[in-house]
């Protein structure tokens, strides 16, 4: 009778932790995606034109790659610009063309108001200009 009693015990040990495991494993994947879309569901990236500035405009050259990244958030109406610290330029919040924002240093952050109209972003260096549009 001992024998009977320790071996249904080991084996409902072995089946509990195998569901166990089971369970967690499936429920994993669920419980990553919901903690990512609560922690940074409302930011999104900016794609910017960029232009070089240049005097000679029949020069084929490849286009301009420049490390920079504009992230916003529509919950809280920011915008944040960053980029490499040796890039140099100013940065404009435009709203229909009128300036609502500027910054001296390309590595900056912004509140946007809430007002009706399209706003862009112009990000001004002494070779180049970048150009995006801001979804809020």
């Amino acid at each position: 009778m001992k024998v009977f009693c320790i071996n249904f015990v080991v084996n409902f040990n072995t089946f509990f932790m195998k569901n166990l495991l089971f369970l967690i494993l499936f429920l994993m994947p669920y419980l990553t995606l919901s903690a990512q879309s609560s922690t940074g569901g409302s930011t999104t990236k900016t794609d910017l034109d960029i232009y070089t500035k240049s005097n000679n405009p029949k020069t084929n050259r490849a286009p301009l790659r420049l490390d920079i990244e504009v992230t916003c958030d529509a919950c809280t109406r920011t915008v944040v610009v960053t980029a490499d610290d040796s890039l140099e330029g100013e940065v404009y919040i435009l709203l229909d063309g009128a300036t609502v924002d500027y910054s001296p240093v390309v590595n900056s952050a912004f509140y946007i108001p809430e007002a009706s109209g399209q706003y862009t972003i112009e990000i001004e260096g002494s070779a180049w200009i970048a150009t995006g549009v801001i979804p809020l």
